[in-house]
């Protein structure tokens, strides 16, 4: 009776509430990879912008402009864009640099690393700068590094974590390239990473625990940031329903999971005894599936998520043999 009036309440509920869909652009360097030697520096705090553009004038000498302003909403900017001149070089007496009004600057962020730039009349497409990878959707290897996330959803505010570490690849016998790795702390419960091109998502499965497995369908919507769809099921069993939102950040570079001394939020990790490991996450995991069953709705899965997850069942299998 009281799941009966809990999933009532959770129906009802929901057909009050619309998820509201926000745009996160990234700060960092961005560029259009067709106009060798200009760059952009974008930075985004709170909802304060501010942007350096490097560039070059008629004569070809180096010149840099800059903005800031506010921006409307979480997707554009409008303002104006000064020329610096009369700054100090290194080693330099400190003079009075001046600004120079140079005309307007509108930004559009059609997501989190595209955006469209219009800068003093000139028109063009700008990404996140990828300096580090060549090109940060790579498959699977975006996927490289620790990764802690959430999943849940607001319109049954239960949420639960996982930290994951992707570390090294796999190649399973039906040639599909894998990142694998592990949750943080326990090499027994395997990880899997892999892309769809297909579909043009990444999706990862996680051997939670004895009885259940974790599954996860997402974008990248930043170099250090995903965003998807989560679901747990029995093993023997598969995905159903429309699944919980997931979000995760990096908080582990791909050269610290290597073995380097690279950034990371956390510099030691402990494992632990995976009997105890093991009882702590069936009872977790149950749970989860518990309250995922109430507030997941009847949207059935697609069968090429359906395709995925079984590709990624049979490689963990062989793996795990």
């Amino acid at each position: 009776m009281f799941i009966k009036r809990l999933t009532i309440f959770f129906l009802l509920f929901c057909s009050l509430t619309g998820a509201a869909q926000a745009n996160m652009p990234e700060s960092g360097w961005w560029w259009n990879a067709s106009e060798a030697g200009r760059g952009y520096s974008i930075e985004i705090q709170d909802n304060q912008i501010f942007v350096a553009a490097y560039t070059y004038d008629a004569n070809k000498q180096p010149v840099w402009y800059y903005s800031s302003g506010t921006l409307s909403g979480d997707s554009s900017y409008s303002g104006r864009v000064v020329k610096a001149v009369n700054g100090s070089c290194f080693g330099c007496s400190q003079g009075t640099p001046q600004s120079l009004d140079s005309g307007a600057i509108t930004i559009k962020f059609n997501g989190a690393k595209d955006a469209t730039l219009t800068i003093m009349g000139y028109t063009t497409q700008i990404t996140r700068f990828d300096f580090a990878n060549g090109d940060n959707t790579r498959y699977p290897n975006a996927c490289y590094g620790e990764w802690s996330g959430v999943y849940g959803s607001p319109s049954f505010p239960v949420y639960n974590g996982e930290r994951i570490k992707f570390n090294s690849t796999y190649i399973a016998t039906d040639g599909t390239n894998y990142l694998k790795g592990y949750r943080t702390g326990s090499t027994a419960n395997i990880a899997l990473c892999s892309y769809d091109a297909n579909s043009g998502y990444w999706s990862m499965i996680l051997d939670s625990s004895t009885s259940y497995y974790q599954f996860f369908q997402f974008k990248f919507t930043g170099f250090n940031r995903m965003e998807g769809t989560h679901w747990t099921f029995l093993k023997g069993g598969t995905i159903a329903g429309s699944g919980e939102n997931w979000v995760a950040f990096r908080t582990a570079s791909k050269s610290f999971v290597l073995g380097l001394i690279a950034p990371a939020t956390e510099k030691s990790e402990m494992m632990v005894d995976p009997n105890v490991l093991q009882t702590a996450s069936e009872a977790r995991l149950a749970r989860d599936k518990s309250l995922a069953d109430v507030s997941k709705g009847g949207t059935p899965v697609q069968p090429q998520i359906q395709d995925v997850l079984s590709k990624q069942l049979r490689a963990l299998s062989a793996i795990q043999k």
